[in-house]
């Protein structure tokens, strides 16, 4: 499968998000989709009752918490 790469203006118009965007509104959605995935993640796991232990899965937990990470700093960073 080929994964199509998109403009900003073609994203914010998906979005609904004003055409300029400030960094840290880019990064609030970035952010946002990253936690939608750690989400979805933990869905999956309960749903099909995926044992804690399994690789696959600490994987892409770890891969999503690693990408999420920054974002998380800058938060912290924003609120001290």
């Amino acid at each position: 499968m080929k994964h199509t790469k998109y403009s900003p203006s073609e994203i914010n118009k998906w979005l609904n998000c004003p055409p300029s965007l400030s960094e840290s509104n880019l990064l609030d959605i970035e952010y946002i989709k990253l936690e939608s995935i750690h989400c979805a993640l933990q869905e999956l796991k309960n749903k099909y009752s995926i044992p804690d232990d399994d690789c696959d899965l600490e994987d892409a937990f770890q891969f999503t918490e690693d990408l999420r990470e920054p974002y998380l700093k800058e938060v912290n960073n924003d609120t001290a």
